[in-house]
């Protein structure tokens, strides 16, 4: 788990004090801290698979950090890569608010982020989960894991309390004693540990590796880890503004793989064991009011769905189309509850307006 814990203007004498790590896969090769020579400004480790950072600062006092958002089953394998939004930040000129207040238009492209920008003007932060657009940093201990600012995750909480102890007093702090908070291996109790969606998907791996082959999709669509899953793809559907679901179950042992489309482009959300094809489509197929036995025939239903916390609620239609050929696709369009804007207002020009009416007179629509 990455952690940035950091004081921001709690003493006079050292108005910035960061202490970070950051946890990586073992076969992404990178370089550790050291100036950059296409960038000798800079200092920071690197990225050697897309040539960014997570974390860096420049000899006039730029810096840049970022976490991951932990959301494994959101994670698209076509998206740019996140350490590019510190490396072009300490690159440019631009004020930290600035920059970030530019790129939010850009930040929904990318992979679940949480990053902190800052030079002399103040310090910044941005991350595209949650909806809180460029927030400038109060004063105070910060901590940030892989989800949003001050998320009381049982790591972050326990590493502040150790760093305000670390740093309080009027002389300088010790880097030991911030090395060593970065270094704590304690575990908290599984109770205390969030839902970031990681449990789910061991919970389906750890299924798949005891499963026999020979037996078959075994897994039934009550099973607690599809009901989760199948749960957390409509909320975060919702949560992106999507317009329509894909799940394609395909055929064989290959994996079953859900999309999302927003604004008109559909791209991977995730892929699912294919041991668990049956319970999936059978799970919505029971929250869509549909037949389950009926497996060579269109069917319409809906979905009505709470957002987890007493949130809004939803309806999502579904439509399951038969097989075809060597592939099958079941395909969940979702419309948020909201009071319809007629079309006639969308200001299209006069030709498409007539078009588009004829168009949905006929009887394909």
């Amino acid at each position: 788990m990455c952690l940035i814990i950091l004081s921001w203007r709690t003493r006079t004498d050292f108005p910035l004090i960061l202490a970070a790590n950051r946890d990586e896969f073992y076969d992404r090769p990178s370089l550790p801290a050291d100036f950059w020579p296409d960038h000798p400004d800079i200092l920071g480790g690197r990225d050697l698979k897309e040539g960014g950072t997570w974390l860096g600062i420049t000899r006039k006092g730029r810096i840049a950090a970022l976490t991951n958002y932990r959301d494994p089953l959101s994670v698209r394998g076509n998206a740019p890569s996140r350490g590019w939004l510190v490396r072009d930040f300490l690159t440019g000129r631009d004020r930290p608010g600035d920059y970030l207040e530019r790129f939010q238009q850009e930040a929904p492209r990318y992979n679940g982020f949480s990053v902190l920008l800052g030079d002399g003007s103040g310090l910044y932060y941005l991350s595209n989960r949650g909806g809180g657009g460029v927030t400038p940093l109060a004063p105070g201990i910060h901590g940030l894991s892989n989800h949003l600012l001050d998320t009381p995750w049982p790591k972050v909480g326990k590493a502040r309390e150790r760093f305000r102890s670390a740093i309080a007093g009027k002389n300088s702090p010790r880097s030991e004693d911030l090395f060593d908070l970065l270094t704590d291996s304690s575990r908290p109790e599984d109770g205390d540990l969030p839902e970031t969606g990681i449990d789910i998907l061991g919970k389906m791996d750890a299924d798949e590796d005891d499963s026999d082959e020979e037996e078959g999709e075994v897994v039934t669509e009550s099973d607690s880890a599809i009901m989760q899953l199948v749960n957390k793809i409509i909320n975060d559907a919702y949560t992106r503004r999507t317009s329509d679901i894909h799940i394609e179950p395909n055929i064989g042992k290959k994996n079953v793989e859900v999309r999302f489309r927003v604004d008109g482009d559909c791209t991977l959300y995730q892929t699912v064991p294919f041991s668990y094809r049956a319970a999936l489509i059978s799970r919505i197929k029971i929250m869509s009011n549909l037949d389950i036995t009926i497996k060579r025939l269109p069917q319409d239903g809906k979905i009505k769905f709470r957002r987890p916390g007493g949130g809004t609620r939803s309806s999502y239609g579904w439509r399951r189309f038969p097989p075809r050929a060597a592939s099958r696709m079941s395909s969940c369009a979702s419309w948020p509850k909201g009071k319809p804007c007629p079309w006639r207002r969308w200001g299209c020009c006069p030709g498409i307006t007539r078009g588009s009416s004829i168009s949905a007179k006929s009887p394909t629509g």
